[in-house]
């Protein structure tokens, strides 16, 4: 019995000895590998090492990646750092991908899932605005310029719904919390606003109950944000990267969501598989705010 230890053991030591490419790697041992990476929508190095760092330190614990911060202080920051290659990877909204889709060879690595991500039109219970059609000649308070779900899907949910978005009624444009506000204050007849950022600002008034507000009208479901990764990254890095990302998928996905500024991202999966006709419905609302070639980033 003992000799047939020994001699497995031996038999062992010699395959890893012969096969060291076979044998399993700790991060430790793996050859690092340091990607920059870029949020869209993140105004600075501040909020992106503070939003995403926790995600960052997962990932290069866990598989030998680390991600150096680009900073971004306007949505065409993206599309500069692909060019030059000053960025190798980019979280993009569903606004900004149809634009590096359109001007650069980057290409989309994973998606980025978002339950429950559509967007609302909000009026106060108790006013005048009864219908979509009540709002002509009314101000909205949308989200910044260029806003998935503040402001593209809102105008074309107006359109949809037959008001001219662009000429029966004006359009204030706001951060969420001030847009909010000027609702409460009646500076404006309705805010427009993803879902999760209405149901957020709404919860956390603590002189205002869920009742004193109703939804007008809602957006059909929005697509999902997208990982792209530049054409001058190297394939083997790419692959590494996608990998890394599915297989440490519930470690990383928690280390997104903790940090509150994520909360949009709870219950997410990443997704292997996106089709760009799924995006197509936001190339059309482009158009809904009159750029429908929608090559630059709207500011």
């Amino acid at each position: 019995m003992i000799r047939l230890v020994l001699l497995c053991c031996v038999m062992v030591l010699g395959w890893a000895a012969h096969c060291p490419g076979q044998a399993l790697q700790s991060p430790a041992t793996v050859e690092p590998l340091h990607l920059r990476f870029g949020v869209t929508d993140m105004v600075g190095l501040e909020q992106a090492r503070d939003e995403w760092g926790g995600f960052a330190q997962t990932l290069e614990a866990l598989a030998g990646i680390r991600l150096e911060f680009v900073p971004m202080t306007r949505r065409d920051d993206a599309l500069r750092g692909f060019a030059d290659k000053t960025m190798d990877v980019a979280l993009t909204g569903p606004a900004e991908y149809v634009v590096l889709r359109k001007r650069t060879k980057a290409t989309v690595l994973l998606g980025f899932s978002r339950p429950d991500y559509f967007s609302v039109l909000v009026v106060l219970a108790d006013g005048d605005i009864k219908t979509v059609r009540d709002l002509k000649g009314k101000k909205i308070a949308f989200n910044v310029v260029g806003s998935t779900s503040g402001h593209l899907a809102p105008m074309q949910l107006l359109k949809d719904l037959n008001l001219d978005p662009l000429r029966e009624v004006t359009a204030i444009h706001a951060a969420p919390q001030a847009a909010w506000e000027a609702l409460l204050r009646g500076d404006v007849a309705a805010f427009a606003a993803s879902d999760s950022s209405f149901r957020s600002l709404r919860d956390a008034d603590p002189c205002r109950g869920p009742g004193e507000f109703r939804v007008l009208a809602r957006s059909g479901d929005l697509p999902g944000d997208l990982l792209m990764v530049g054409a001058h990254v190297p394939k083997a890095q790419t692959l590494r990267l996608k990998q890394a990302l599915l297989d440490h998928a519930p470690a990383l996905i928690e280390a997104i969501v903790r940090h509150p500024g994520n909360a949009k991202y709870r219950g997410m999966r990443f997704l292997r598989s996106m089709q760009d006709k799924d995006y197509d419905q936001i190339r059309a609302m482009y158009g809904a705010v009159g750029f429908p070639a929608y090559a630059e980033f709207l500011q």
